[in-house]
């Protein structure tokens, strides 16, 4: 090959690598632009979620308490209830063992049926 065939060569050669270097650079540059674009979406979808999540687990403190309280109020009522029973029985002890006499053998014709 002449001098003047080589240095057609060449330069295509070198055109080539300086195009085929700048579609390089113009893909490295749209890549990393996309990948700081979807991570700044992704962290605002991350915060959403965090948004969400604190505010479901506040929600659910705030029953959890209302239940602890309804919880407290119930068994203040069943003690004071309970107080009542335990005095009708201290004063009538023969009573309060027939009553629970008949209680059983009621509920044990019941359960043979």
């Amino acid at each position: 090959m002449t001098d003047y065939g080589m240095d057609k060569s060449n330069q295509k050669a070198n055109t080539a690598s300086n195009e085929t270097r700048d579609s390089y650079d113009k893909m490295k540059s749209a890549t990393e632009s996309s990948f700081k674009t979807a991570g700044v979406e992704g962290q605002k979808v991350v915060d959403e979620v965090k948004k969400t999540g604190s505010k479901a687990v506040s929600d659910l403190q705030g029953e959890a308490k209302k239940a602890g309280v309804k919880y407290d109020e119930m068994g203040a009522a069943f003690t004071k209830n309970m107080e009542g029973v335990e005095t009708m029985i201290t004063e009538n002890p023969i009573a309060a063992v027939l009553v629970a006499i008949g209680v059983g053998f009621l509920a044990g014709m019941l359960i043979r049926r």
